[in-house]
């Protein structure tokens, strides 16, 4: 029987108790969610990636790089009320290139089908001393891309070099867990509960299999 779920993991109770009935037998299921809770966190910070569905992360940036046929703020092509206020604002302060491009921080590495974006909110923070909130959900910017986490700005947005960003975003593998991270999330969770149940024990056990075992899942996740 599974339990109310406190925060995402990567496997579920159900999970756990149809993989390993014998640990489950006599261990409470609120134990067993505390496990797999545990064993999410440590397998994210493993990798140095948020893997399992997450809300309002919070992403903070200095945003610069322009790309070479993206330079000069005359760009001399017709342009939306928005872009031509952004590129008029950057003429009026003498800005010549402009950001377009950024990159969040989490994104799938592997089975992008598997995970899906919410952006709560964009804002940019300017030298000038003023900001400007970013109006994505109407064309304002082409993005998150699932693969890298790649934004698109659109152009003549007022972002000079230099700007910061701060980006709140929920995402995460919310349509379904790649296998080999519930695999490894199951076995961490496993050896969790061994270790607890008999730590008098603890010197005779050989995790060495487990270990090995979790290491293989989770390194094509690990970032480089």
């Amino acid at each position: 029987m599974a339990t109310d779920i406190d925060q995402p993991t990567l496997a579920t109770v159900d999970d756990f108790q149809k993989r390993f009935r014998e640990l489950a037998r006599d261990a409470d299921p609120e134990l067993i969610q505390d496990a797999l809770e545990d064993a999410t966190q440590h397998l994210e910070d493993r990798t140095g990636r948020r893997l399992a569905p997450f809300t309002n992360h919070v992403y903070q940036d200095r945003l610069f790089g322009i790309d070479p046929d993206e330079m000069g703020a005359d760009v001399g092509m017709p342009m939306d009320i928005f872009g031509s206020l952004g590129m008029s604002m950057a003429n009026a302060f003498g800005q010549s290139s402009l950001v377009r491009h950024m990159w969040l921080d989490q994104f799938a590495p592997m089975r992008p089908e598997l995970w899906t974006y919410s952006v709560q909110s964009i804002q940019i923070y300017r030298t000038y001393g003023d900001s400007q909130p970013i109006d994505f959900a109407n064309g304002g910017l082409l993005g998150p891309d699932a693969t890298d986490g790649h934004c698109w700005f659109r152009i003549g947005t007022f972002i000079p070099e230099g700007s910061r960003v701060q980006v709140i975003y929920s995402g995460g593998y919310t349509v379904d867990i790649p296998p080999s991270l519930r695999r490894a999330c199951l076995l961490q969770a496993a050896k969790f509960l061994i270790l607890e149940a008999e730590p008098q024990n603890r010197r005779d056990m050989n995790m060495d299999e487990i270990d090995t075992q979790i290491a293989m899942l989770i390194g094509p996740w690990v970032r480089g």
